[in-house]
């Protein structure tokens, strides 16, 4: 295959906690769930002067349908916008970007290899882009492919590689883990909820207080790049990128089998922006400080 760029090799923790919750037990009640959430970051300091506030509204819409052979089949279709605002005196001089549009496609399968080992496939495709983006400029494609071996109905654990066409034009390859380990009825250890402050990139652990109530502390890492618009002053159809490392807690409350609410509080522990134009020249780069995350979601199940 003839690439543009040479491939990139990046180390990550995982990425597809949510994608992949409904088939790493084999079997499921087959069903529709709809899960929405709000995250916000407010007055994040910059590292050279101003200030970011950013609101994220996800929407996510998945189906699971359970095939022959603890075979499995699901959709999944994500919606993401991000409100950004600027201000003080900041590298960047005029706002790199207001609002951020992101849609992906996925479909994760499931089929049973062995006696507790299973291999689940994901190819996906995505757009992300400031609004005024082309949309063909914005597209990505990925497929992640991992093995998950299943020591008892509480305790699994899986390795993986994802590989990513990014908005450069280049491939990108990522080893990828994959935690859900009880280690008694209150304590367990897994990758956060996608729906979380920083998405599913890290590792929660858990304690049950009570019947249906869980408290989680938990660090993720979240990178998302984009497409700017055609109409950009600096960097017309160029890219714009956003890295953070978060720590949180997470309350989460099953009210029942259809309902679950959570919600989060934390910390932007470390982060950039970059801003990139169509050649992918960096035109500007700044480190994000720490700043309060605060979070809600809900998920409803027919």
């Amino acid at each position: 295959m003839c690439m543009s760029k040479p491939v990139a090799i990046r180390l990550q923790w995982m990425r597809m906690g949510v994608v992949l919750s409904l088939f790493l037990a084999g079997p499921v009640e087959a069903g529709l769930e709809l899960s929405v959430s709000q995250v916000e970051l407010r007055k994040a300091g910059l590292g050279e002067g101003g200030w970011i506030n950013a609101e994220r509204t996800t929407l996510l819409l998945e189906q699971a349908w359970n095939l022959p052979e603890g075979g499995g089949l699901g959709f999944k279709l994500t919606l993401e916008r991000e409100a950004w605002d600027f201000g003080g005196d900041h590298r960047f001089g005029a706002a790199p970007w207001q609002s951020v549009e992101q849609v992906v496609v996925s479909m994760p399968m499931r089929a049973r290899l062995s006696e507790g080992v299973m291999l689940v496939l994901l190819p996906r495709l995505g757009w992300a882009g400031e609004d005024g983006a082309r949309a063909g400029d914005a597209r990505t494609e990925g497929f992640i492919g991992a093995v998950l071996k299943m020591f008892n109905p509480h305790r699994r654990l899986g390795l993986g590689i994802e590989t990513v066409h990014t908005l450069a034009h280049a491939w990108e390859l990522a080893p990828i883990l994959i935690v859900d380990w009880r280690f008694d009825e209150r304590w367990r250890l897994f990758n956060p909820p996608e729906l979380g402050p920083a998405g599913s990139a890290g590792l929660e652990l858990a304690c049950l207080l009570g019947p249906g109530v869980e408290l989680g502390l938990g660090v993720a890492e979240r990178e998302r790049n984009f497409r700017l618009a055609i109409d950009h002053a600096r960097a017309a159809g160029g890219t714009g990128k956003v890295r953070q490392i978060q720590g949180f807690l997470h309350l989460s409350w099953t009210a029942s089998p259809q309902v679950t609410w959570s919600a989060y509080a934390g910390a932007v522990l470390g982060g950039e922006l970059a801003l990139r134009d169509r050649a992918d020249h960096r035109l500007g780069r700044d480190t994000i400080n720490s700043a309060p995350v605060l979070g809600i979601s809900g998920r409803l199940r027919f």
